[in-house]
């Protein structure tokens, strides 16, 4: 079993080194450490710078407050002659007025003479806070007179306790205005980072984009250095992306060459011929299918009287009707066979159906008179046949014809020429494609997917509809074609879904989705439901290309759903749309298919090589593998093995399992 990791580089990952893990702070981290590390030093700063400038302040008013007392109280003192019975009864006074911690009145030897002293500390503020922030006020001094000779020395000391109350007053209404500024800093930060972070988160979404081969750009930030990382990312996506289209439009342009009829750009008979021959190998008890011939009336008449460059306008005309009928309808060709003649084969295609589109057609071509694109009324004749896999596409062509010749001669617009009666073209498809889906009749064949030694990558489930009773088996071919009309394949595709998740849970399984699905209310729900309980990387979902352009965002949701899950996700590929394959670079596929259109006869067509080098060096870029399904011939395999193809399936590859 391979995962979706080795399937991308074809070599397993390496291991991370034994040892014990290192704790690393990312770039967040750093930037909101580095905020609050700021914060916190600023208002720590802030709240000391305060409360230092308060504490010496408040002790410079207590320093004045305690000389002014002493001056006056010295003054009193000196009047009353120095007496201590007068002296002791202002110093009491005042002591008892004021706020005072100490009076002292030392004579001239230094004795006490009188002292008042406040021993209570203001209980309101904590003691931490007083070691921590002291209030030591000088006292106030001055000197004492008895007439003209020296009385001592009184000293005066402010009491500090109302100053500690103020300043624990202060500290908490700055504490709390620094927490206010805080906060609306961490406001302002946290905005920024969340700014930085997203822009970081997409450079990272990037770059991991980028690890599971995802190309995606993004905007340039505002940040220089995110916008010079994110700048040079997105040049070198623009670089892939446009050597990708590149690529693209040089394999367009071969396999135009080799396909296509230049003059209207419809593929020709020799791919007609390789698509019926894939069709016949990939079911050779399959459904009839249809094929409607075209041929405009008396062309060589027609060249003569309005000229060439007017037939090629009507030609190509034609042709892009045909185009537009056939591009719905899944393994439908519009086709330039020769000269007049065109062709629309629809190997998915009823009777009704066909005849839906010829009526369509006739009516397009009944307008082209007044369009001025032809001078005659009868501008074509248009016949029909059904065929079945096993038939010669010479044989279908001549029952085309002969009908086609019978509507010109009998100057109908249309005529049949029966050659294959199928029960299942004759059904009510809704109510077959219902009874199957509710009684839960469908079933998967599966093919195995083989690289070039041998090895099974993973079974591919065909889904089919089993023979009974009533009706024959009916192929998925004919089940999707007639539920893209019927605008129902969510049903059948949910219904395959389940199959293969059963199987899943035994081993690797493969199975096939339609782009309109995808788009279908609830069943992007009603898929990951289907999914859940299937072990992680045992399941691949294969989208073909028909109508995927138009359900893109659908498609893209199905991927990123389906990377968490490690389920593979691939898309079909038959050459139509190359520039498809460039635009796969946005979703982070796993591996593309070529279908048998691609590889049909490779080994004896050096163009075909060609174009299959090409999408190898495009998938080199993208980074998956190739896969070429529906491969029946051994010398095709031996060719592809040696172009590079990782893994192929059909019958000269493997049996089918039921």
């Amino acid at each position: 079993m391979i995962d979706s990791a080795t399937a991308a580089s074809g070599t397993p990952l390496p291991q991370a080194a034994a040892g014990p893990a290192r704790r690393t702070l990312s770039l967040i981290q750093r930037l909101w450490l580095l905020l609050v590390m700021i914060v916190v030093l600023a208002t720590g700063a802030a709240l000391a710078t305060n409360l230092l400038g308060a504490r010496a302040y408040l002790e410079q008013q207590l320093e004045a407050q305690g000389t002014e007392t002493a001056n006056a109280l010295a003054l009193m003192i000196t009047q009353a002659e120095a007496d201590q019975a007068a002296a002791e009864t202002l110093i009491n006074a005042s002591f008892d007025l004021g706020h005072f911690s100490r009076i002292v009145w030392r004579d001239n030897q230094g004795r006490v003479l009188v002292q008042r002293e406040n021993r209570d500390i203001a209980q309101s503020v904590p003691a931490w806070f007083r070691q921590l922030l002291p209030i030591r006020p000088r006292s106030g001094e001055a000197s004492l007179t008895r007439g003209w000779q020296q009385a001592g020395v009184l000293q005066v000391t402010s009491d500090a306790g109302y100053a500690y109350l103020s300043l624990w007053q202060s500290a908490w209404q700055t504490l709390f205005a620094l927490f206010g500024v805080v906060a609306v800093a961490g406001l302002l930060g946290s905005l920024d980072i969340r700014r930085i972070r997203r822009q970081l988160d997409s450079v990272v979404g990037q770059a991991r984009a980028l690890g599971e081969r995802r190309f995606v750009r993004l905007p340039v930030p505002a940040i220089p250095e995110l916008a010079r990382v994110t700048a040079s990312m997105n040049q070198m996506v623009e670089r892939l992306q446009a050597f990708l289209v590149q690529q693209a439009e040089e394999l367009s342009a071969l396999k135009r060459d080799q396909d296509r009829d230049p003059a209207t750009g419809l593929v020709n008979r020799t791919l007609l011929e390789r698509a019926h021959h894939a069709q016949a190998q990939a079911d050779a008890q399959g459904s009839a299918g249809q094929l409607l011939l075209v041929r405009v009336t008396d062309l060589a008449a027609l060249n003569g009287r309005l000229g060439a460059p007017a037939v090629d306008r009507l030609l190509g005309r034609l042709a892009d009707d045909l185009a537009t009928l056939a591009r719905p309808l899944k393994g439908a060709l519009a086709v330039r066979l020769r000269g007049a003649d065109f062709a629309l084969y629809g190997p998915a295609l009823d009777t009704a159906a066909a005849d839906a589109l010829a009526a369509q057609l006739l009516e397009q071509l009944s307008a082209y008179p007044q369009m001025g694109l032809t001078d005659q009324a009868d501008v074509a004749h248009v016949g029909a046949t059904s065929f079945s896999p096993q038939d010669r596409l010479a044989d279908m062509l001549a029952r085309a014809d002969l009908a086609l010749s019978e509507a010109a001669a009998g100057h109908r617009q249309r005529a049949r020429h029966e050659q294959h009666a199928v029960a299942a073209s004759q059904q009510d498809w809704r109510t077959l494609i219902d009874a199957a889906c509710t009684g839960d009749r469908l079933a998967l064949q599966y093919y195995p997917v083989c690289q070039a030694d041998g090895q099974t990558l993973w079974l591919e489930g065909m889904l089919y509809l089993p023979a009974d009773g009533k009706t024959p088996r009916v192929n998925a071919l004919q089940l999707v074609s007639q539920a893209l009309q019927l605008r129902i394949t969510d049903r059948i595709d949910l219904a395959a879904v389940r199959l293969a998740a059963v199987k899943a849970r035994q081993t690797r399984t493969a199975v096939n989705l339609t782009a309109a699905s995808l788009a279908a209310p609830g069943f992007a729900e009603a898929l990951a439901q289907a999914v859940s309980d299937v072990p992680a990387g045992r399941l691949n979902l294969e989208v073909n290309e028909l109508m995927l352009g138009e359900h893109w965002e659908a498609f893209c949701a199905l991927c990123r759903h389906m990377k968490p899950l490690q389920h593979g996700v691939a898309v079909e590929i038959s050459g139509n749309d190359l520039g498809l394959v460039a635009r796969l670079g946005e979703v982070g596929l796993d591996y593309l298919v070529l279908e048998p259109l691609l590889t049909r006869d490779i080994h004896r067509d050096s163009g075909r090589q060609a174009v299959v080098r090409g999408l190898l060096q495009m998938a080199n870029l993208l980074g998956v593998r190739l896969i070429a399904k529906g491969i029946s011939d051994t010398e095709d395999a031996k060719a592809l093995a040696a172009l590079g193809i990782w893994g192929m399936t059909g019958s000269a590859i493997g049996t089918a399992q039921p």
